[in-house]
């Protein structure tokens, strides 16, 4: 009788601890595993959601400057007129989208230059009053009778002009283009859009339809200070690093209007090289 109870009571507390420990293994391992899976879960996505922000909201600035090339200014006559390269400075904003398509505003200043060189020896009719224009003579009493009158002289003339023809322009831009990618460091963009150019100063010297030196600026009559061109370009860019790049870009513009009434439409090439900045 008394032996029995002992054992009973030792069976009875061995059971108690094997459950203690069981119960406190089976709460430890519960508890970390999930949190565990909660802050991978968090991590990966929030890194996926910038990535997706970044690469589809890729803006750039673009600083760039070079030469500006054009067709003669399309005043009068340009027999003797000779385009030369001027000087152009542009900052734009880019944008390029997932796609592979964006698009670009810019501000610019280029001046445009020619020269006049005109080297010419031509006749010309000069008109003359009061002068003698017949003489009659009396054949029985011989009297000579002088009259006078306004006549025409032609005579030869030489000229000799040199001079540089300037325009200043402020153009604002905006094309859209695609993006071809060359390499994991080139890229290529070649667009199509309109350009505003407003003239800001304009000086020069041309041959009008009758062979005379004509002196043309801003107060002269028949000159346009706005024009509106159409425009088409490619940019070729290289990948410094993540956010600089080297670029290099050429732009041509057809005016839709004349400068000149009796011109004809402004066409310029613009050439440019600078860097671009990745925001």
């Amino acid at each position: 009788n008394i032996t029995k109870p002992n054992v009973d009571t030792k069976r009875e507390f061995i059971t108690n601890e094997n459950i203690a420990l069981l119960d406190s293994k089976f709460i430890t391992k519960e508890s970390s595993a999930p949190t565990s899976n909660l802050k991978s879960l968090n991590i990966s996505s929030i890194h996926e959601d910038e990535t997706e922000h970044i690469r589809n909201n890729n803006y750039q600035l673009e600083f760039s400057s070079g030469t500006s090339l054009n067709s003669r200014f399309g005043i009068e006559n340009e027999n003797y007129n000779k385009a030369l390269p001027g000087y152009s400075a542009r900052i734009g904003l880019n944008a390029d989208r997932k796609s592979g398509w964006g698009y670009q505003i810019g501000l610019s200043h280029s001046l445009l230059v020619e020269k006049f060189d005109l080297d010419l020896t031509d006749t010309i009719s000069t008109h003359v009053s009061n002068v003698v224009i017949r003489t009659l003579t009396n054949s029985v009493t011989g009297q000579v009778t002088t009259e006078y009158g306004d006549a025409y002289r032609e005579s030869r003339r030489y000229r000799r002009e040199l001079s540089y023809n300037t325009i200043n322009l402020i153009s604002l831009d905006a094309a859209i283009n695609k993006r071809i990618t060359i390499s994991k460091k080139w890229l290529l963009k070649p667009s199509m859009g309109i350009q505003y150019d407003r003239l800001i100063s304009l000086e020069g010297k041309t041959l009008d339809n009758e062979n005379e030196i004509l002196e043309y600026d801003m107060d002269t009559s028949d000159i346009r200070k706005n024009l509106i061109s159409g425009s088409v370009g490619i940019q070729l860019e290289y990948n410094i690093t993540n956010r600089w790049s080297l670029m290099t870009s050429a732009t041509h513009t057809y005016s839709l209007n004349n400068i000149y009434s009796n011109g004809r439409q402004l066409r310029a090439t613009y050439l440019r090289g600078g860097i671009i900045y990745k925001m």
